[in-house]
Formats: structure tokens, sequence, C-alpha cells
């Protein structure tokens, strides 16, 4: 009897390693749809990470999917209840793999949580497959339950009569694993495109990525491999297509200056006269916007919407194929003497690679060891080079603060608000913390950068009458606001980490305070329609739309990055966590759980987050 069950489950146990084995094929095949022609590898590098990884990928979970089949055969001897149980679940994991690379396809993102609620609660509202898709779905699945039928009736028939499953297989699947790990990291460390734009296309892949490690121990020139894969930049195929039409222009006889002024972390209500008087008393005669919003909570994308017009979650790609902003081609093209003076490197996150990729002899850094030392080196720099430039020529400078976002001022400076800490211990703060001293510090941080700004507005006058500025953040800053923990930027899209000050001083325009919402996205739209002479309409290179055309709040607001984003209304903010879960929140980030996920707005977002990659 002992004998007879020891045979059975060997049986059950090899038929389900051979089923598995078969599937993962089925798997791959399907997998291949995750690849399109701009992301198929040309190299034989890249087609062997792409090998690899499908092969360790799609086998491990091909595997962990199976593990509860293994357990059913270990507590029973019931051949056919295994065998359809097995039919049952690769059924439908086949199925969900197929309906991935749609969803993928689409949007560019894998299925989650949020996908799985916006089928419940909006149905075809949301993901909206035409009819033809639809039926070539269902041809598709009933072809999946015909082969799966099948590949059971062979496998039983094959185990039945020959008794061997090919174990060996099974090593294949971690030298996979590990093979296409080691390829990626090579790749992330050698800038090769050919295996880093294949890194997010498999479900749950996450290739390890060992940069910083091999620069900090030599084994890489960073500097060098980015030379080189510039220099590879026209051989690799796009996945974007940004922008969607060729930019037209009307060329004008005189061309406005642009300065852009950048404050890290400076959130919308710290503006006035007390704390930051010079800006202050700028606004009162130029433009202001009291309900604006960045396209993010942290840095790299708030920057990113401002420069490029178009949501965060294009950052990836734009960042691998090292594709600048349209509004910079535009203005290189148009003869404008441009630099960029920040304080923080340019290099970390990459907008040497990215914003301001175009400029030629870009300035990386801010002598200075300290936030404020290099705040004050960046004001110099930019008063010499602007007195500097032809009068010739127009200019476009972008000045980038970052005292606040530092908490950082001289040891001498007054400090105007009291009490206040001297340096943020971070480890400190929880719910019970007194926010007091730590927001005053961070006044006492925007004040210091607001003499500053200051030198540069002196530095404006009487060249304001040919002169556009516009002053802004990348981000807010919070500081337990909504009393849920949160402190700082980069952990929710709250309005206390989004919105920001906008002040615009247009020459010939009537100043104004506008209290609708507006957005980052519409600051790109605005220069090149207003500016620059741009005739396309805005679509064609940004989400936004000119902020001298709009005259009403924007309904809804897209807020962060790929698979981590927000979109705002006026009303509520609906978050998408790092874990796929949607949250609907009100303005001051509490959890409205009668509230109801708006079908178009999400919609909209989520075309807006596919419009400009090619199809």
């Amino acid at each position: 009897m002992f004998s007879q069950k020891t045979a059975y489950r060997t049986y059950l146990y090899n038929w389900l390693t051979l089923y598995t084995l078969c599937n993962i094929v089925v798997a791959l095949l399907i997998g291949s749809r995750f690849y399109q022609s701009q992301t198929i590898p040309d190299s034989f590098i890249g087609i062997l990470f792409g090998l690899t990884q499908g092969i360790g990928q799609l086998g491990l979970l091909s595997f962990i999917a199976s593990l509860p089949l293994y357990l059913l055969a270990k507590i029973t001897n019931k051949k056919q209840l295994v065998i359809y149980s097995a039919l049952i679940l690769s059924c439908i994991g086949l199925t969900a793999l197929l309906a991935d690379t749609f969803i993928y396809q689409l949007y560019r993102f894998h299925i989650n949580a949020m996908v799985i609620e916006l089928f419940i609660a909006g149905g075809s509202e949301i993901i909206s497959f035409p009819m033809s898709m639809w039926l070539i779905i269902l041809g598709l699945i009933t072809v999946v339950l015909i082969g799966q039928y099948c590949i059971v009736k062979a496998v039983t028939w094959y185990i039945d009569k020959d008794k061997k499953t090919h174990k060996a297989f099974l090593y294949l699947i971690p030298l996979c694993i590990l093979s296409s790990h080691i390829i990626h990291i090579w790749g992330d460390g050698t800038y090769n495109r050919d295996i880093t734009k294949q890194s997010k296309l498999l479900p749950l892949a996450y290739p390890t990525t060992a940069k910083s490690l091999m620069a900090k121990y030599g084994l890489l020139d960073v500097k060098a491999h980015k030379t080189q894969s510039l220099l590879k930049h026209n051989k690799v195929k796009s996945n974007l297509d940004y922008p969607l039409a060729e930019i037209a222009v009307t060329e004008t006889e005189s061309k406005f200056n642009i300065i852009m002024i950048v404050i890290d972390s400076w959130r919308a209500n710290m503006v006035s006269q007390t704390l930051t008087p010079n800006i202050f008393a700028f606004k009162e005669k130029s433009l202001q916007y009291l309900n604006h919003y960045s396209g993010s909570n942290n840095t790299r994308h708030g920057m990113f919407s401002l420069m490029y017009g178009i949501p965060g979650s294009y950052w990836d790609s734009v960042l691998k194929e090292q594709q600048s902003p349209v509004l910079m081609k535009t203005l290189i093209n148009q003869g404008y003497q441009a630099q960029i003076f920040a304080s923080a490197k340019l290099t970390l996150p990459e907008f040497d690679q990215t914003l301001f990729s175009d400029i030629p002899s870009l300035r990386l850094t801010s002598e200075g060891n300290k936030p404020w030392q290099r705040d004050e080196k960046l004001t110099k720099d930019y008063l010499d080079w602007s007195s500097n430039n032809s009068q010739k020529k127009p200019s476009f400078s972008l000045l980038f603060f970052d005292s606040a976002h530092g908490f950082s001022l001289p040891d001498d400076y007054k400090k105007l608000f009291k009490p206040s800490l001297d340096e943020v211990n971070f480890l400190a703060l929880n719910d019970n913390y007194d926010a007091e001293p730590f927001i005053n510090l961070y006044k006492n941080s925007l004040h210091y950068i607001d003499g500053k700004v200051g030198e540069v507005l002196d530095s404006l006058t009487g060249k304001l009458d040919n002169t556009i500025v516009i002053i802004t953040s990348d981000h807010g800053e919070e500081f337990n606001d909504s009393k849920l923990g949160y402190w700082g930027h980069n952990s929710n899209y709250s309005k206390y980490q989004t919105a920001v000050p906008l002040i615009i001083h247009w020459p010939n325009k009537t100043p104004a305070v506008i209290n609708y919402q507006t957005s980052h996205l519409s600051i790109v739209p605005t220069l090149m329609s207003e500016a620059l002479g741009v005739t396309n309409q805005a679509s064609d290179y940004s989400s936004g739309v000119s902020l001298f055309k709009q005259e009403a709040a924007l309904p809804w607001l897209f807020l962060g990055r790929g698979g981590y984003y927000a979109i705002k209304s006026e009303k509520h903010l609906y978050e998408l966590d790092r874990l796929g879960n949607f949250t609907i929140f009100d303005d001051k980030y509490q959890e409205d759980k009668q509230a109801i996920i708006n079908i178009n707005y999400v919609q909209e977002a989520l075309l807006e987050m596919s419009r400009f990659y090619q199809k």
C-alpha cells in the first residue's frame, strides 16, 4: 500500500513537472507580446538578456503558481483531480498573462489592483477595448483552453509511456535568472539601452542594478560610458513618439529673454511680505497663480513636468533614450543663449541626460559644501553670465535654489522666525513632534533664498519690458499637515507636497490674481505658443494648455510618475500607491470612503500616460 502511494505521488510529481515546463514555453510565446518593434533588441547581448530574463522570470512565476498543485498531489492520490486542477489553474494564469499583454500595450503598465478595481467599478468605460479586440481576446482564450487540453493529453501520454520528465531542464530556470541579473547589471552600468529598455517589460520583473557599486570600485568609467551611450543613441529604436508632429514656428522680429527661478521644496502658502519680501513685492506687479500644482511630489518628476509639459510617467523612457525637451530644442534652434545655474548636481537626478542635455557647455554644479553656499555661488555665477551675454541674442536661464530643501543658511544669518531648529534630526520626527521649530527653520532658509532672488530681480531693473520671469518650485514640503505622519516630500500627492507658488512676469500683461486650478504641465505650451511663435496645437508636444488660453480650472491634474501617481480633481485626489491600491482623499488628505471614482478623469489620465508612445 505504501509503495503504491509513493508511486502515485512520483507519477503526479513527474506529470506536474513536465506540464509546467510545457507551459513555460506557452508563457514565453504569450510574453513575446510585451515586445514591440521599439523594444526588440538588435544586439546579441540584448537578445541573450531577453531570452534569459523571459525563461527565468516566467519560469519562476510558473513554478510559484504550480506550488498548490504539488501540495495537492502530496495529500491526495486522485490523479484526475490533480490533472484537472492543473488545467484550470494554468488556463487562469495564462489568460491573466494574455490580458496583461493587452493592458501593457495600451498603457505601458501591468495589471495591478487599480486596474482590477477599475474593471469592476467602471468596466469598459475605463479599460476601453474595441469590439474587434474583445473578439480577438475571446478567440485567444479559446485557443488557450484548447491548447491546454492538448498539452494535458500529450503530457499524460508521454508520462504513461516513457516515465521521464527531463528534470534537467529545471536547472535552466535558476541559471537564466542569475544570468539575466548579471547581464542587466552590466547593461545598466554601461548604459546599454538594448538591455535596459527591456528591464520592465515582464510582469513583476525587477532586474538588479549596481552602477554605483561598480563605479565605487572602479569597475566602470561612468562618464565614459555616458558619452558612449550618447554616441550610440541614433542606433536604438525609439519607444517614444514625442513630439507627435514636427514643430512649426512663425518667426518674430524680437524675442523675449526668459528667466526661470525654481526654489526646491517651496510650498504654495510660503509667500508673504515678511517671509519672502523681495518675491512678495515682485508678485504684486505680476500674474499670481494661487491654486497651482507641480506635476509631482519630488524633484525628478516635478522638474520633468515643468520642462517637458508631459506626465512624469514618461521619465524612464526619456532617460533611457536621452530625449531632450521640445522646449529646449526650440530655444536652441531659435538662437537662445542658454545656461542652467543649479545648486545641486545636475547628474542626479540625471538632468544632464534629459532636461538640459541640449545645452552646450552645461554647468553641472555649484561650488560649496552646504546648500546656502552653493546658492550664493550660483547667484554670483548667474549675474556674471548675464552681464557678459551678447545683447544681440535672446537668453534663457534657469536658477535652481536648494537651501530650503536642505534647511540651510549661514551660521551668522539672523533668524526672523523663532523658535527655530539649528538642524533637523529626521529620526526624531513622529506624529507627536512639535513642528513649529522645524517649520521656522524652513522659513528662515526661504528668507535667505529670497535675498538671493532679490539680487537677481534687482539685476533686471530696466530690462523687464523684454524679459519673461517665472518663479516657482519643483514640489512642496509637508510638516505632518495631514496628521498622518508625513514629513517632507515624495511620500504622497497631497496639496502639501504638490501645490507650489507660481508667479509670472510677462511683458505687456496686466498683473492679475488667478484662483482656479493650474498645472506645471501648462508652462511649456505657454512659452512655446506665446513667446516662441510655435503654431502647433499644444497637444502635439504637451499634456497641458497655455495658461493664457485657460479661462477656468482644469477638471483634473496628473501628479506623479509611472507606477505611482495620482489624479487630482478640484475636490478629490485619486491616489495609486506603490502596491497598486487605489484610495480617494479629500482636500486635507483624509480618506473619503464615500467618494466615487470619476470614470472620465481616470480614463483620460490613462490615455495621457500612453499618448506619447509609439503605437
